[in-house]
């Protein structure tokens, strides 16, 4: 997923130190230096890694699980898109993705390519119908980013509904209103240094009734 990265690195590549710097806040001109050094080191050494391990997959014919998604969005958001989309749009009436607090930016462009939402109201397509709890996203080590469920969120009311679903039906009374007084104290104090830090992260809580 570059895109995640170009913020961070130049026009070829490179860690661009001075937008590390900016981002940083502060720098300290001896520590921080060589520890930019050695991760470049890093990077450029991942980056011949990553291009030698594409080609194998380019002689092998084969997928491994990232390139299974990149491929599927770039099929479907690049200038030839209109075949695939047209297909699947006539085989498909509704797109029902669950786990949603658990994908990432291309996971959404895919579903929102499907769906139309990046062409506008004019375009015949299936209904998008998402589920999930942003306060179960726990696979950040897969790529989930939880800002992306905030993002699709605004989105999402600007073209539909929103619902939140928080009446519990399997716990009693008691435990439910010790998870409201616990994890919605906890979330709010850990959301507030979320927000202080710049980060699009933070979730709220719903109270479960």
């Amino acid at each position: 997923h570059p895109d995640r990265y170009e913020r961070w690195a130049d026009s070829e590549g490179r860690l661009d130190e001075a937008a590390l710097r900016t981002l940083a806040g502060e720098w300290d001109e001896e520590a921080d230096g060589l520890t930019l050094r050695q991760v470049e080191a890093l990077v450029q050494l991942a980056r011949r890694a990553l291009d030698r391990w594409n080609d194998y997959l380019t002689e092998e014919n084969a997928r491994d699980f990232d390139a299974l998604i990149l491929d599927a969005r770039r099929l479907l958001t690049g200038p030839d898109a209109g075949a695939a989309l047209e297909g699947i749009r006539r085989r498909y009436r509704i797109l029902v993705i669950d786990e949603f607090q658990d994908t990432d930016g291309a996971q959404r462009d895919i579903a929102f390519a499907i769906a139309g939402l990046l062409e506008g109201p004019a375009v015949e397509r299936p209904q998008l119908f998402l589920v999930g709890d942003p306060k179960q996203s726990i696979y950040r080590f897969r790529g989930a980013d939880i800002s992306v469920w905030n993002e699709v969120e605004r989105e999402v009311g600007a073209h539909g509904v929103v619902l939140d679903l928080s009446e519990n039906f399997r716990c009693a009374p008691a435990i439910v209103d010790f998870v409201n007084a616990a994890c919605g104290r906890a979330m709010e104090e850990v959301g507030a240094r979320v927000e202080e830090a710049g980060l699009a992260s933070r979730i709220g809580y719903a109270r479960l009734v």
